[in-house]
């Protein structure tokens, strides 16, 4: 997949778009027959969903590139940051205001994630935590206060690919396989560390100046990588 990004102050706009490969031309001869013609149709995009800074550490998402609107059909989550801490919490539309029910104030989060910044000798490091697959969440406890209090027993926890240092350009690097080609701090690799083989389950990098990869795979859904993309970048 890929993000493009209109950069306004304190209101750009990101549209997350399916990229589609380019495919072989077919076409058909008198006798209805299909061969290749030797021509490769252009690539092509199919929007998935937007995202919209409204302040600072606060983004919507939403179903519609142009639209908004935190009471409208829409609207799918919301990505907030921790105005004290580097940590962001991504939340399901309907519960992006706190609710109360029998046990007190509650609310469903989609995913979390923390952001430990890089100085001049260290690279950055990032841990997201997700709920438990297939269960709304809905608990007293943030999902970052329940990892760091040894709580998060049957979450999915990410952590950045830690980068080697190049002694030749003094700078830390990462292999990202050809698919970032600009140098960023907001490149990063999350793997699942409850695995053996810790698969690389996102992928996120600068490829033009408004223009970013973002891959992802199991255990995340589309608007969890959408969210921690979009806390990338504040």
């Amino acid at each position: 997949c890929s993000v493009g990004r209109d950069k306004k102050l304190l209101s750009s706009r990101y549209v997350l778009n399916l990229e589609m490969p380019p495919t072989p031309n077919v076409v058909a001869d008198s006798f209805g027959r299909e061969f290749l013609d030797g021509n490769v149709q252009k690539a092509t995009q199919q929007f998935m969903c937007a995202g919209k800074r409204i302040g600072r550490g606060t983004y919507l998402i939403s179903a519609d590139k142009d639209d908004f609107d935190k009471k409208g059909s829409n609207y799918v989550a919301k990505c907030r940051r921790n105005i004290s801490n580097h940590d962001f919490t991504i939340l399901a539309a309907k519960d992006a205001k706190k609710r109360k029910d029998k046990r007190g104030t509650t609310k469903r989060e989609l995913a979390a994630v923390d952001f430990a910044p890089s100085n001049k000798n260290t690279p950055a490091h990032v841990q997201a935590i997700l709920p438990e697959q297939g269960e709304e969440v809905e608990t007293e406890e943030w999902l970052l206060n329940a990892f760091n209090t040894g709580n998060c027993v049957n979450h999915s926890i990410m952590k950045n690919t830690q980068p080697t240092w190049n002694k030749k350009s003094k700078s830390y690097e990462i292999d990202f396989g050809g698919r970032v080609k600009m140098p960023s701090v907001k490149n990063m690799q999350l793997q699942t560390v409850t695995t053996d083989n810790k698969p690389v389950s996102l992928t996120f990098g600068k490829v033009e100046e408004n223009h970013f990869v973002l891959d992802f795979a199991y255990p995340l859904s589309v608007v969890q990588a959408f969210g921690i993309a979009l806390a990338a970048f504040d």
